[in-house]
């Protein structure tokens, strides 16, 4: 017997005794006798390793393989039948494969040769006298002569543990906006506007200035962000996995747009308005020809100056294509020295990210963004009557994921942000 044999046993009971420990609601005794039993099982393949290793030991293999399986009668049935009685399947399967009927060791490279060494010496000397020269084989046995081909069962195959998933790029929008929840399913603010009328220094006994000032409010209505997905009951019955995977696939898909949405979100129709559909274009004129040979960092410094100038002195953060920030970073100097742009940058925390459009930039003070919640992420399982219209279908399960959110800015903090190209500021600063 080779260890390849209980390898992928071992995989699948070592699986099935830790579903049994993380079953809901299981009991602390059952807990202590499933703990005492996973360690039972390692000790039990340790030893069945060893013996499998040495091609010997065969009917001690069946013996603790049974002995193994005799520890859960003890165990309820009704709770964990299912579990257990796979376990002890893939135990009868293993040793159905043993050849119990003898504790013989079986025959090594080393032991054929000391049997035949003589012969092999004279091999040697006079290529005669082959000690397989009474051996006669109808066909070089390869694993090509197991049908079907490709075999599905052998040789066996080890299933590594979980889903690869796909690699996305990071989203970090979410990582620098104002986050909160809210009990209604609309949202209001209060802006101060321009009064009329101003202080001013006047004579003694003269009458004083007057001014007035308003006040307008602006709100935001609450949007659902969904999806689903459906599943066969057998799909999810026959392969253990599918449910949780499921709800990972689904859960990553509606945080990827939603985190998309928060940045770019136009507020139209259903979606809600991102933080870039607020932000304002560069506009102060200040700087205009007045910077030799500018690149990105330039830009964004002069960005920054604007939202300073305008009385925003928060911590800033800019948003570029990796692209851009990438040929920047590795502009030089006459010298082919790499140029230093700590200091045009200090105070600027940038993040590279696809999110953005090369030749495009975001940067600002993002919390003045509010991202909130209205009803939290939540799943839903269901079977439906294929009723018109309905999201549900007989025979078929749907999981629906869903949130309710909204996104708001005050108009008064909206000089935060600023979002232009890279090559249209440039053009505007760029030295004469």
């Amino acid at each position: 017997m080779n260890k390849k044999d209980f390898d992928p046993v071992r995989l699948e009971v070592r699986k099935k005794i830790s579903d049994l420990q993380n079953r809901e609601g299981v009991s602390e005794d059952a807990k202590s006798t499933f703990k005492a039993i996973e360690e039972a099982f390692e000790k039990t393949f340790d030893s069945i390793g060893q013996i499998a290793e040495n091609g010997s030991g065969l009917s001690e293999i069946e013996t603790k393989l049974t002995d193994f399986s005799g520890k859960f009668d003890a165990i309820e049935k009704a709770k964990y039948g299912d579990t257990i009685d796979a376990i002890k399947t893939a135990m009868e399967d293993l040793k159905g494969k043993l050849k119990v009927e003898t504790d013989k060791p079986a025959q090594t490279w080393k032991s054929f040769y000391e049997e035949h060494k003589d012969a092999f010496k004279k091999l040697r000397e006079t290529r005669q006298d082959l000690p397989f020269s009474e051996m006669k084989a109808a066909n070089i046995i390869m694993t090509g002569n197991i049908t079907p081909t490709p075999n599905p069962y052998y040789p066996a195959t080890t299933l590594i543990p979980g889903i690869f998933p796909v690699v996305n790029p990071a989203q970090r929008i979410l990582d620098y906006v104002s986050r909160g929840t809210v009990g209604t399913p609309n949202v209001a603010l209060i802006n101060e506007v321009n009064g009329e009328g101003d202080a001013a220094f006047i004579a003694e006994g003269a009458l004083k200035p007057l001014m007035d000032f308003d006040f307008k409010t602006e709100n935001a209505v609450v949007k659902k962000i969904a999806v689903k997905v459906k599943v066969s009951e057998e799909m999810l019955d026959d392969i253990e996995f599918m449910a949780s995977e499921t709800e990972r696939l689904i859960f990553d898909k509606l945080q990827r747009k939603l985190r998309a949405k928060v940045l770019s979100g136009t507020g139209a129709g259903t979606e809600i308005k991102g933080v870039a559909t607020y932000a304002g274009g560069y506009a102060q004129t200040c700087l205009d020809g007045k910077i030799a040979s500018p690149g990105l960092p330039e830009v964004l410094k002069v960005a920054a100056s604007q939202i300073k100038s305008l009385g925003f002195d928060g911590n800033l953060v800019a948003f570029v294509n990796p692209c851009d920030y990438t040929e920047n970073v590795l502009r030089k100097d006459a010298n082919g020295q790499l140029l230093d742009f700590s200091e045009i940058l200090k105070g600027i925390e940038v993040v590279e990210t696809g999110e953005i459009d090369p030749d495009d930039f975001l940067i600002g003070d993002l919390s003045k963004y509010r991202f909130l919640v209205y009803k939290d992420y939540s799943v839903r399982y269901g079977y439906g009557t294929n009723a018109a219209g309905s999201d549900f279908e007989t025979n078929i399960i749907t999981i629906i994921a869903e949130m309710r959110v909204l996104g708001i800015m005050s108009q008064n903090e909206i000089g935060a942000l600023v979002k232009d190209s890279i090559s249209t500021v440039v053009g505007n600063i760029e030295q004469a």
